[in-house]
């Protein structure tokens, strides 16, 4: 049964599958028979007009639905993004405030060690 068709023992063996059983390849050819036949049963529906028009109406509302869901992200990440607003601004308040606070405090350590570097120097 392996020697019937060639071309389709190949199409099955691939690289990674090249030690294949000769009952494997039988196997693989029974389950997939009858799928074949039924491939012939797809070509005699008859496309309508009606069928048509609704594929292309469900289509058209997958598209707007998926329009509608990225509108939606967009709009929750905006509003993120403005509820993160106001902690930014604190914190860049605070960073200021602390880099205003070291500085004082380092102008204030210079002038101590100056200070103390006058009275010994006299």
């Amino acid at each position: 049964m392996a020697e019937h068709g060639f071309s389709v023992n190949t199409a099955v063996l691939s690289k990674d599958r090249m030690s294949l059983d000769e009952t494997t390849i039988q196997a693989y050819d029974l389950s997939r028979k009858p799928f074949d036949c039924m491939v012939d049963l797809l070509y005699a529906v008859p496309v309508t007009q009606s069928m048509i028009s609704a594929v292309s109406h469900a289509h058209s509302k997958y598209l707007s639905y998926l329009e509608n869901e990225k509108q939606k992200t967009a709009l929750e990440a905006a509003r993120k993004k403005k509820a993160a607003q106001p902690n930014i601004k604190i914190a860049r308040k605070k960073a200021e405030d602390l880099t205003s606070q070291l500085r004082e405090v380092g102008q204030q350590e210079r002038v101590q060690s100056q200070e103390e570097v006058l009275p010994s120097a006299l």
